[in-house]
């Protein structure tokens, strides 16, 4: 069965995984346009391997827990990165479109923590798989 066709929730879109924060903020302004055309064609290759690869995996968890696993560490992840910008800013050296987006971001992202670790509850601790 194809990578691409296991999923049961949602279609995975490999094509716009270099929309995520990471490729967004960090990499994209070190890169010219040929580099991030290699960086997309890279990340699809990758995400097509580590699907494929949880077909052959070792683990003794089932998918359902490495996946919230790893939705527990983006949303940790995501949780740091919106408090950063809800604690970076000063409020006058914003523009005033911006204020109430920090602010809303930093109200936020302790429940995006929460959320984190509410899920991560439910799941056996790393060395108990």
């Amino acid at each position: 069965m194809s990578a691409k066709k296991k999923c049961t929730v949602f279609a995975f879109h490999p094509d716009r995984w270099d929309e995520a924060i990471f490729a967004e903020r960090f990499l994209y302004p070190i890169l010219n346009s040929q580099e991030a055309a290699i960086f997309r064609a890279m990340g699809r290759m990758l995400f097509y391997r580590f699907l494929e690869y949880r077909e052959h995996s070792d683990r003794t968890e089932s998918l359902v827990a490495a996946d919230l696993r790893g939705a527990v560490r983006d949303l940790q992840l995501t949780a740091r990165f919106v408090q950063a910008i809800g604690e970076s800013f000063d409020a006058e050296d914003l523009q005033p479109e911006d204020v109430p987006r920090v602010t809303l971001s930093a109200k936020l992202a302790p429940e995006i923590e929460r959320l984190a670790h509410d899920l991560a509850a439910v799941l056996p601790a790393e060395g108990d798989k």
